[in-house]
């Protein structure tokens, strides 16, 4: 199984990927840089503990390896969120949204929380993947003593895309534009920072592909 992954940040952004053990963060601040900046790199460290003793490559799709990666990732947010909550200032009224997968053969284990999605784009369309029970990934991090956002599961196949995104404005770009950009664009760190060219405010967005 080969991975192929770019990313674009624009201010207040901050990319994380943890090969060894096959997750790829991503987060984004509101607000004024470089206070949202270190707000986001904060979230992505925090959840990263997690993940430092633990090794999945891509290529095994070990079931016993899917709830622990599971596991990881929520409670990486709810500790992200306590050390956020904890630092905020008053100065600072937006929280930090997050996305992030860990990777296990077909299976994708996801968390999200604030103004961050994720969709995959297969031969036939560009899906938002979302929990059975709700569409809604909840407040930002940091913003309340209790929030994380939320942790669920999803499939993919070779060649499909995975797009993280944190931001409002480049989540409504439309599924066709984001469809050309990324089957049409020569590589994938090109079409990563063509989709964030396109939102009004600031952004950011990582690209996975499952390479065929």
């Amino acid at each position: 199984m080969r991975l192929d992954v770019a990313a674009a940040v624009s201010r207040g952004g901050a990319f994380m990927p943890i090969k060894s053990a096959s997750a790829y963060l991503l987060a984004h601040g509101a607000g004024e840089a470089p206070m949202t900046d270190a707000a986001a790199r904060t979230a992505l460290d925090t959840v990263h503990l997690g993940f430092k003793d633990e090794r999945a490559a891509p290529h095994i799709d070990d079931a016993r390896a899917r709830p622990d990666a599971l596991a990881t990732l929520f409670a990486g947010t709810l500790a992200a969120n306590s050390v956020l909550h904890k630092n905020r200032r008053s100065e600072v009224p937006a929280g930090v949204s997050f996305v992030g997968v860990a990777i296990r053969g077909s299976m994708l284990c996801l968390a999200r929380a604030g103004s961050a999605h994720v969709r995959r784009l297969d031969r036939r369309s560009l899906t938002e993947l979302v929990p059975p029970t709700t569409s809604a990934p909840g407040a930002a991090l940091g913003l309340a003593p209790d929030g994380a956002g939320q942790a669920f599961t999803a499939d993919w196949e070779r060649g499909d895309v995975l797009l993280l995104s944190c931001g409002s404005t480049v989540n409504a770009v439309e599924p066709k534009v984001i469809a050309r950009a990324v089957l049409e664009t020569a590589n994938l760190t090109d079409a990563a920072h063509q989709l964030v060219a396109l939102a009004t405010d600031t952004a950011s967005l990582a690209l996975v592909r499952w390479a065929r």
